[in-house]
């Protein structure tokens, strides 16, 4: 996990407290809207990941996104949960090209750790994903 923090903080001009920080609330939005098999076999390929989204800030509404997070939620829990997280990366410090280098950046190494199957399963389990993470 720290070659990947590191990689992602190289990437985006981050500091790597910044990326653990926004890795960990992605990995636990996940947790709470995507398969819980295909979670627990993310979880067990990339170690330290189940322990980054356990560490995760609780997330805090506020802003436009934010907003449009708690509207969104009647849309469906996935899409107002994935604006909710947006408004909390942007909270965090993150712009949306940071956002999507991010995502990429998580889910290749997810790829390589367990199959593009399973990687399509958690990011079609979750409405709009694809989108935010380019």
């Amino acid at each position: 996990m720290e070659a990947l923090v590191q990689r992602i903080s190289d990437r985006t001009a981050l500091d790597p407290a910044t990326v653990q920080q926004a890795l960990g609330a992605i990995l636990s939005f996940f947790q709470q809207h995507a398969p819980a098999g295909a979670m627990g076999e993310l979880f067990d390929a990339i170690p330290g990941a189940r322990q980054m989204a356990a560490d995760a800030p609780a997330p805090q509404g506020g802003g436009l996104l934010g907003a449009l997070g708690g509207l969104g939620g009647g849309l469906g829990g996935g899409l107002g949960g994935l604006m909710g997280l947006a408004a909390q990366l942007q909270g965090m410090g993150l712009g949306m090209d940071q956002m999507q280098t991010l995502g990429r950046e998580l889910f290749g190494q997810a790829e390589q750790q367990m199959g593009p199957d399973k990687v399509r399963q958690i990011a079609g389990a979750i409405p709009g994903l694809a989108r935010m993470f380019g």
